[in-house]
């Protein structure tokens, strides 16, 4: 379901260009054989399919393990 976007939510490259915002939509994410559902910023023309952000990562207690270079719940 699509939820309205705030106007303060605004993204920049990293090289400072603007980035299109399409929307805001609760959207089930599965990582790991476990789905969370959570609100996604979807923007036209990422370089990327998706990048989590902390606030998932902290809501939702993902952790990363830099040794072995790989994500756990």
């Amino acid at each position: 379901m699509k939820q309205p976007v705030r106007l303060e939510s605004k993204f920049q490259t990293a090289g400072g260009q603007n980035l299109r915002v399409r929307g805001l939509y609760n959207i089930p994410l599965k990582i790991l054989d476990k789905t969370v559902t959570h609100p996604v910023y979807v923007i036209s023309d990422l370089n990327e399919q998706g990048i989590i952000g902390i606030d998932f990562i902290n809501q939702n207690g993902l952790n990363y393990h830099p040794q072995r270079q790989g994500f756990y719940w």
